[in-house]
């Protein structure tokens, strides 16, 4: 019978059949990101399935040397690996190795990073009319100050936002996600230092969206704001781990 799971230290949860994983090749901007799944259990590696290039130009090889991205709920881990192509092999897998231990890498809920980049935002509750919208004069511009898979911490310059107001965002940072049109957030947070407006606001999924608009409210949005969806927040929370892996072998973190 096959193994169904695998022990690996400091894991938490063991590693099991079906399992996604990424793998990276390569460092920095220029690296590429693959996605496997967890095929079957050697006594020595761990077989995956053919790997799915995400984004970049880089290649897996035979004898490469790659990262392996292990997530689960609370943390996200890393190991490195030779990956080895089964010779012969009719569904084109690869072989890892079974690590003898895993690096933390961050908690998923928390993770963020240091990330500066333009932000153009619309405050739906300080605006009477959605109408505006679509007027890009109607839009004020603020910077990151950090960045996560859930939300942004903004500099709003001279626009000050309310806690519970509601906006829509766009950036580059998103934009990296596929999120290209804007998408809706909430501000949680509001606050001054030496007259410096801030504002943490949290990204809100298409499953979200019920909660704090009505139909009618929806309708008048850009259908973009439907796009962040578990799966787009995951590409982020990806981007968020591979930029703290290129921050940590700099030693910025």
């Amino acid at each position: 019978m096959a193994t169904a799971s695998i022990e690996i230290p400091r894991l938490g949860e063991p590693l099991v059949l079906w399992e996604k994983l990424l793998l990276i090749v390569g460092e920095g901007d220029s690296a590429t990101r693959f996605k496997t799944r967890v095929e079957d259990f050697h006594p020595d590696a761990i077989a995956v399935s053919e790997p799915q290039a995400e984004k970049g130009s880089w290649r897996v090889k035979d004898g490469s040397w790659v990262t392996v991205l292990i997530t689960r709920d609370a943390a996200c881990y890393q190991y490195r690996s030779r990956i080895r192509k089964v010779a012969k092999s009719p569904d084109h897998r690869f072989l890892i190795d079974i690590p003898s231990q895993v690096e933390r890498v961050q908690r998923r809920r928390s993770a963020r990073i240091e990330h500066r980049t333009n932000v153009r935002f619309f405050d739906l509750d300080a605006e009477g009319d959605w109408m505006g919208v679509g007027d890009s004069s109607a839009w004020s511009v603020a910077r990151t100050v950090n960045v996560s898979a859930h939300g942004m911490l903004l500099i709003t310059q001279q626009a000050t936002v309310e806690i519970g107001h509601r906006l829509l965002v766009e950036s580059n940072w998103l934009a990296e996600a596929n999120l290209r049109g804007p998408v809706l957030s909430i501000c949680r947070r509001a606050f001054k230092e030496k007259e410096i407006s801030f504002a943490g606001v949290e990204l809100l999924t298409d499953g979200q969206l019920p909660d704090y608009f009505s139909s009618a409210e929806l309708e008048l949005l850009p259908n973009s704001v439907r796009d962040l969806t578990v799966r787009t927040r995951a590409a982020l929370m990806n981007r968020v781990f591979q930029r703290q892996i290129e921050m940590r072998k700099k030693g910025l973190l």
